[in-house]
């Protein structure tokens, strides 16, 4: 039924898109012209019409937002098929491939992992290489992205760099007296340019396609823009246009000769070729592989594997492509390796759905030549959906008037050369532009604070219905004080620099000074004074200067003047600081971490802090192949700081469900809002931006795949998304002044002009881009009201401050949320004061809290069980295994004696009664369910199963779990075995619904106990699995999932007051709808 309602829905334009289900297809979308409904409902047809199951139809986008509206919208269609059917970003679906076809690939590395390992390539080279040691490294790594995201590998750069020498040559020998001779003045110069040109289009008209990817002879580029001015029909001296051609290709040597510039930029291209391929080697010989080889290794997959092409050729039948526009071109590669297949006859099932106009993430390495590409590649059948559903009438002309200010555009060119005018189908009852200009940046944003209070106010406008959308993130953060003072409530997301919160550079200050006084307490001296100053130790800003003066005085060091001290005070600080010192040759980075954060913010409300946190324990942890100590985690920073690579948290600040949101153009991109405030619309941000400012300059033929700068067509299309994000209200602001006092240019591409009012005979601005009725700049001579005295950073950091807030602040968090059996128990347990409070604390804000190495032991068991079953050793190896985990391990001599001694007990007398059973049956261990997207009952689930035994006979399943806690003899709902049960159901809802085991039956569950019972036996509890409790349970995961997903947090206040508050916890959960 609901696909028959969209499908009736739809215009004849979107109907002939579905419709048309066999042969490639590209579908050129305008903003607000429903292509999102387009795709979901395409794909249902697709299934409706076809015998294809839906794990034959590919779905490719940019970014999981994107794809999971795209799953959402589809699930409304055709239930929990949608979930088989795969949708994917470009890089998750290269991590796919590769995870089935390159189980030696084992991580990715990070940005300073890559920095660290060219810094080591660049050591070995020749001190005469171009791209010496002492070259930016951060220059180098841009370089090698942009050229694998322009499908480039070694080899092909060699043969362009071969190329490129061979062809300067010989084409320098043609033209060398000419272009000596176009010294001379204008016009005595141009008979030697076109002869110039004359050679060029001999060596054009014998020259081959593509040299490699993309990549075409230097002749061509040489020839093409050259001819660009000679054959130009004009009456204006082309003296100027000649010049700046001369200086783009040629530079003069030390013989006053002009010759080609490009010999440099060729050197280094070859030395790149040669510190690609040592990077590659160096990664491929750990299994590692960066960002980039996500897509260029699923594309040597699929080139150099017949049989995997094949497959997944085979496979996937019906490819659909979101957003074309943004791709680049090795995902441009990677879809032609999908589709290429002889037995489609150049015909495949391929649709590509985009807007050129919308194409605004070049730096990102995206290429609009796609567009031209797909079409001379596929030659498809085009449709163009024009009606816009979206934005007023004045809205679209305004847009219109605007992108047709871009020359390099899909339907301007030959085969295409329509007119992109999109209609307003739903236009609003009311509309209105503005375009107002203001003395000073002040009065803009205390104007746009005052407006947007009295929309909400006087007008009753949700704030979530209004949007201030700016060019770059640091207007946004201007105008946060001024929403403030008017008490407006915002939603905003930025990418926050962790090594920029004060806090972070405190601990790692402190982690310093710990460094400091383990190795030498005179080193720790210069981190002392800042340590002190810290509101934890409540020491006055006099006694911490009398400390360090009296030091000073006495001859002795900080720490032994601490020591000294009549002042209990001082001496317990440094009588804790010596302690931790005394532990960090023992005790991990976490440890300390977790220390000092629970010892000096674990009362704050502080949720940026946390969330930094977080991000930097992750970043840690990652790194779990390695023995992570206090120096690494301080060398982690510093390496940061040296390198300057931020470390990135995604900030968001959401004050309530009706927050105003602010957001850049970029990430605005796909949304609409019913009031758009268009701030900093002047010509320091919109015109052109030189933007890479690498010292590695690519070979001209070569260019594209370096982003320089936003070109005026791209500034348009940028200019162009932020316009359509506006449904009827639409006021563009600038100020003719920042806040430096510099003045700021009016918007070009607005062609604002003086003019006379025929009503009035006053002076006024007319803009001839707007719409007639628009068109007057309002000049406002607006107060500035001055903004709450807060900083903005200050005001980003602190807050949590009601419950209200908090929820708000944490549903960004949850908007990715996947339910895990831990997760799961910790919410319901409410013993030990667990329960959705606890969840929330310790699961999604995660605050920090010392480390409990006994806690690791059930870690270190689980790897050893894992190990067993894979490389079936004996029991005495699997005990050595586990001694050498603890020995290994970061903690005190004597809690590692202590864990040591409780496994060679435990695990000795299970693997004597267990370990020949465990040898002997046919089983997996460490079962990661991520990779498989289950959901169940609309719940997105995960997890991890320790064993799998599997009885291929009968087509059975059982699963168990390793616990090492005590004993229990029987399942009941009053200790932990009620949590466990939940756990096994759990797991058989993961077993059932994955790729790799879905065809079982999931019979049995088991609970096997490392430890003894109190008779020293060996003991399991087994589970028959019972349909009433999978029902149960089942909708137990949804009901949680609903609550952790929507953040509302059910009473637990009964169900605490009772003899079992889990058990009453659980009833109630399962008897809600």
């Amino acid at each position: 039924m609901e696909f028959e309602k969209a499908y009736q829905s739809l215009n004849d334009a979107q109907r002939a898109a579905v419709d048309y289900i066999d042969g490639p297809l590209l579908v050129i979308a305008g903003p607000g012209t429903g292509k999102t409904q387009l795709l979901s409902v395409r794909v249902a047809n697709i299934l409706k019409q076809t015998d294809v199951n839906p794990e034959n139809i590919l779905c490719l986008t940019f970014t999981e937002t994107g794809a999971d509206n795209m799953r959402h919208r589809l699930t409304d269609f055709i239930g929990p098929e949608a979930y088989k059917v795969q949708i994917q970003t470009y890089h998750g679906f290269g991590s796919y491939l590769l995870q089935e076809h390159r189980p030696d690939l084992k991580s990715a590395i990070d940005d300073l992992e890559q920095f660290t390992l060219i810094r080591e390539i660049q050591s070995t080279l020749n001190p005469t290489d171009i791209l010496r040691p002492d070259y930016q490294t951060k220059s180098i790594l841009q370089a090698l992205s942009d050229l694998k995201s322009a499908a480039l590998d070694p080899d092909d750069i060699r043969k362009i760099v071969n190329r490129n020498q061979i062809d300067n040559g010989l084409i320098y020998s043609a033209i060398s007296e000419d272009i000596q001779q176009t010294k001379q003045r204008y016009p005595a110069s141009l008979p030697y340019y076109r002869n110039i040109l004359e050679a060029l289009k001999t060596f054009v008209d014998n020259a081959d396609g593509y040299i490699a990817g993309k990549v075409e002879p230097i002749a061509k580029i040489y020839y093409r823009s050259l001819a660009e001015i000679l054959l130009a029909e004009t009456d204006t001296s082309i003296a100027k246009p000649l010049g700046a051609w001369r200086a783009k290709y040629f530079e003069k040597n030390s013989q006053d000769q002009y010759v080609f510039s490009d010999d440099i930029a060729n050197k280094k291209l070859l030395s790149l070729a040669n510190i690609m391929e040592a990077y590659e080697n160096k990664l491929t010989a750990a299994g590692l592989f960066d960002y980039d080889d996500m897509i260029l290794n699923a594309i040597d997959l699929l080139e150099h594997d017949d049989e995997k092409r094949f497959n997944a050729q085979e496979r996937f039948q019906y490819i659909l492509l979101d957003e074309f526009q943004d791709t680049n071109d090795a995902q441009s590669k990677l879809v032609k390796l999908l589709t290429d297949n002889p037995s489609n006859d150049g015909k495949p099932n391929i649709m590509a759905v985009g807007d050129d106009d919308q194409a605004i993430y070049g730096f990102q390495g995206a290429n609009t030549s796609n567009f031209f590409d797909f079409d001379e590649h596929y030659h498809p059948k085009q449709i163009f959906l024009t009606k816009n559903y979206r934005s007023s009438k004045p809205i679209l002309d305004f847009a219109h008037n605007i992108i047709e200010l871009g020359e390099d555009r899909f339907c301007k060119s030959p085969n295409v050369n329509i007119d992109k005018q999109i209609s307003a189908e739903n236009p609003p009852a009311e509309t209105a532009i503005e375009l107002r200009e203001f003395k000073a940046a002040g009065a803009e944003y205390s104007y746009i604070a005052r407006r947007i209070h009295e929309l909400m106010i006087n007008q009753h406008v949700p704030g979530n219905k209004i949007a201030v959308i700016a060019p770059k993130h640091k207007y946004l953060i201007s105008i946060l004080p001024y929403l403030h003072n008017q008490g407006v409530q915002v939603s905003y997301t930025r990418r926050e620099n962790i090594l920029e919160n004060p806090e972070i550079l405190e601990i790692f200050n402190f982690c310093s000074l710990i460094l400091g006084l383990a190795t030498n307490p005179k080193l720790a001296d210069p981190l002392w004074f800042q340590t002190l100053s810290l509101p934890c130790w409540q020491l006055s800003h006099q006694e911490n200067i009398e400390l360090i003066q009296t030091a000073r005085k006495e001859h002795r060091t900080i720490l032994e003047q601490m020591q000294a001290s009549d002042q209990e005070p001082i001496k317990a600080i440094a009588d804790y600081c010596v302690d931790l010192a005394s532990k960090v040759n023992t005790l991990s980075a976490e440890y300390f971490i977790n220390e000092i954060c629970a010892k000096f913010y674990h009362d704050a409300d502080n949720y940026q802090l946390f969330s930094n946190l977080n991000t930097l324990r992750d970043l840690l942890t990652s790194k779990q192949n390695q023995k992570i100590s206090l120096q690494d985690f301080c060398n982690l920073i510093a390496a940061h700081q040296a390198a300057e690579i931020p470390i990135l948290d995604k900030s968001p600040y959401h004050e309530s469900e009706t927050a105003v949101q602010l957001q850049t153009v970029h990430s605005a991109k796909g949304l609409e809002y019913d009031y758009v405030f268009l701030i900093a619309a002047d010509n320091k941000n919109w015109s052109e931006a030189k933007g890479n400012t690498d010292k590695i300059t690519p070979p001209r033929n070569l260019e594209y795949v370096r982003h320089t700068g936003d070109s005026a067509d791209e500034k348009i299309r940028v200019f162009f998304v932020a316009i359509t994000r506006a449904k009827a209200n639409l006021c563009l602001t600038y100020s003719l002044s920042d806040f430096a006092g510099h003045n700021v240019d009016r918007l070009k591409y607005l062609d604002e002009r003086e003019s006379t009012d025929p009503n009035t005979g006053e002076k006024v601005i007319i803009s001839k881009l707007l719409p007639e009725a628009f068109s007057h700049v309002i000049q406002t001579d607006a107060t500035e009201i001055e903004p709450a005295d807060i900083s903005p950073d200050k005001w980003f950091d602190d807050y949590l401050p009601t419950d209200e807030v908090k929820k708000n602040l944490l549903l960004p968090l949850v908007a990715h949320y996947r339910l895990s059996p831990t997760h799961l128990n910790q919410f319901i347990d409410l013993r030990y004061d667990g329960g959705p409070e606890n969840f929330v604390r310790t699961y999604l804000i995660r605050v920090p809290a010392p480390e409990n190495f006994a806690l690791n032991y059930g870690k270190y068991i689980h790897e050893v069980m894992d190990e067993l079953n894979k490389e079936k050793f004996d029991n005495a190896t699997a005990l050595a295994r586990f001694a050498q985990k603890i020995d290994e391990a970061d903690a005190e001599p004597d809690e590692k004696a202590d864990l040591k001694k409780r496994g060679e007990v435990e695990l000795a007398a299970f693997l004597a009664a267990r370990g020949d059973a465990l040898r002997a049956q046919l089983a997996d261990s460490e079962c990661n369910f991520s990779a498989d997207n289950i959901v169940i009952g609309g719940a997105q689930i995960t997890g991890k199963i320790d064993r799998v035994e599997i009885n291929e006979a009968s087509k059975t399943i059982t699963v168990a779990d390793f616990k090492t806690s005590q004993p229990k003899a029987k399942w009941t709902a009053t200790d932990n075995t009620f949590t466990y049960k939940i756990q096994l159901y759990f797991y058989k809802f993961l077993l059932e619904n994955s790729r790799k085991y879905r065809n079982y039956k999931i019979t049995h569950g088991r609970i096997d106990y490392i430890s003894p019972n109190k008779t020293g036996e060996i003991s399991a509890l087994d589970l028959d699995f019972d349909e009433q409790e999978n029902a149960e349970i089942k909708h137990l995961i949804e009901v949680v999932f609903r609550h952790i997903k929507t953040l509302d947090l059910p009473d637990t206040t009964a169900a605490r007051q009772t003899t079992n508050p889990t058990k009453a916890f659980y009833d109630q959960l399962i008897a809600e709808p």
